[in-house]
């Protein structure tokens, strides 16, 4: 399970904190509001009050394998500075920040945010399951219950051919194309005997579900499904974001 924390409840911060949860994910919420603390701590795996934010504070409380910080401090730009700087000092590979104006989205990659976000009121749905899905770049609905996706090929599967590799049978997953991370044309998968690459970027249709738990993800069918067991609208739903590779 990935785990992630989240560094100030402004709106963006509580809104990912709500689509996470829904996928299951491990959350760490951390926070100078002792009242925003108390409100949102029933949802988190752990909540922490940090009155000071320096180096040495957010090093004894912040997990050494967190998979993903978000930061958003909201109106507090220098915070968001501070924090972001801090985290990069820190070692953190993926450091997601909510940014106030271009100017400041600017001066938070300078000091290390690997993203910034400029929400709206679908952006967290948008950004959570490229976060959550290590595998996962490109991804559209196309009806609903099926999905078109760009994944990248996992380690476990290079060097087996695509007859060996069972993907449709294990992973309820059809392989249309491939291409490579450097290149955007697509080829046919017509050869069984095909044998996978470690730079293979393959184009699937699937279920969502299926999709997400391919590309490295770990759905919670649990939080995602009504009464009568059908699936919950989608939390990609107008998702085609990019990682780039």
């Amino acid at each position: 399970m990935k785990k992630f924390a989240i560094m100030g409840l402004g709106t963006f911060g509580v809104r990912m904190l709500d689509e996470l949860i829904k996928i299951g994910a491990e959350v760490i919420i951390i926070e100078q509001n002792k009242d925003l603390i108390e409100m949102y701590k029933p949802k988190a795996s752990s909540a922490i009050v940090l009155e000071e934010i320096s180096e040495l504070s957010v090093r004894k409380i912040l997990p050494s394998k967190v998979d993903t910080v978000i930061v958003d401090f909201g109106r507090k730009v220098e915070l968001s500075v501070i924090s972001t700087t801090i985290l990069k000092n820190l070692g953190i590979a993926n450091i997601v920040v909510r940014a106030q104006s271009d100017e400041h989205g600017r001066l938070l990659k300078t000091v290390g945010a690997t993203s910034v976000i400029y929400p709206d009121s679908e952006a967290a749905k948008r950004t959570t399951p490229i976060l959550a899905a290590d595998l996962l770049l490109k991804f559209m609905p196309i009806s609903k219950n099926l999905a078109l996706a760009e994944v990248g090929i996992e380690a476990r599967y290079v060097g087996k051919s695509l007859a060996e590799s069972n993907i449709r049978k294990d992973m309820s997953v059809n392989i249309i194309a491939r291409r490579k991370k450097e290149s955007e044309d697509f080829i046919f998968m017509d050869d069984p005997e095909y044998k996978f690459e470690e730079d293979d970027v393959l184009l699937v249709v699937a279920s969502e579900e299926h999709i997400y738990n391919f590309s490295g993800g770990k759905i919670s069918l649990k939080n995602n499904l009504k009464k009568d067991g059908e699936i919950k609208p989608s939390i990609f739903k107008n998702l085609f974001s990019s990682k780039k590779v």
